[in-house]
């Protein structure tokens, strides 16, 4: 088994830019984000700065840059959803069982590279297939309780969709921890109500 960890500590700091990576370019239209995100990045190292934000570079990095701030509120653990009655899948994978299953994946932003798990299978001289790649873990019920596919998503998450979704948690062949990020626009950041705001929300993930 292998493990990953990250250990930023919790904080709260504006977000900045890094040259490590290529992504879209944010559109000249003024930004009509939401309030607040709870994002859970799964990538590779480098794929998000030291302050929980996508690397983006040149004038549209600082831009986003300087429009958001980033906290960390927690770190998760992985595992993987199958579905209720899959044929192949017990109470535990190897390996070379996880590697040999057909998995939904979660799209990256366009530069950031393999995934950890990716990159620990190719390790061991294996490759998964990508048999479908959706935008948001909450594509993944409706595919995993029609197929015979598995997707790896965090456990906070994993538990909720498998309640709701009547499907299987197994635990992770390859394990690693991911940080959990806070995100808001900067314009909001020293409002009191948006305060609070941030306080509840982070109250109620560590709480799930």
């Amino acid at each position: 088994m292998s493990r990953t960890s990250t250990s930023e500590h919790t904080r709260e700091n504006p977000v900045t830019t890094t040259n490590e990576t290529d992504s879209n370019t944010p559109s000249s239209a003024p930004r009509r984000g939401p309030i607040a995100v709870v994002g859970v990045s799964a990538l590779m190292p480098g794929s998000i700065d030291k302050r929980g934000f996508w690397a983006h570079e040149g004038a549209a990095g600082r831009q986003v840059a300087d429009e958001f701030v980033s906290q960390q509120i927690d770190t998760d653990t992985n595992v993987c959803l199958v579905s209720r009655d899959h044929p192949a899948v017990g109470d535990q994978l190897t390996l070379e069982q996880y590697a040999g299953l057909r998995h939904i994946i979660l799209r990256a932003p366009p530069g950031y590279g393999p995934s950890l798990i990716d990159r620990e299978l190719w390790s061991h001289g294996l490759k998964r297939e990508h048999a479908m790649t959706v935008h948001s873990f909450f594509e993944f019920p409706r595919i995993i309780s029609t197929t015979d596919m598995i997707g790896s998503v965090p456990t906070r998450i994993a538990k909720s969709l498998a309640q709701v979704h009547n499907l299987r948690i197994v635990p992770a062949p390859i394990e690693f921890e991911m940080p959990v990020y806070l995100t808001w626009p900067q314009s909001l950041h020293g409002d009191p109500g948006h305060r609070w705001l941030r306080e509840f929300l982070t109250e109620i993930y560590r709480g799930l």
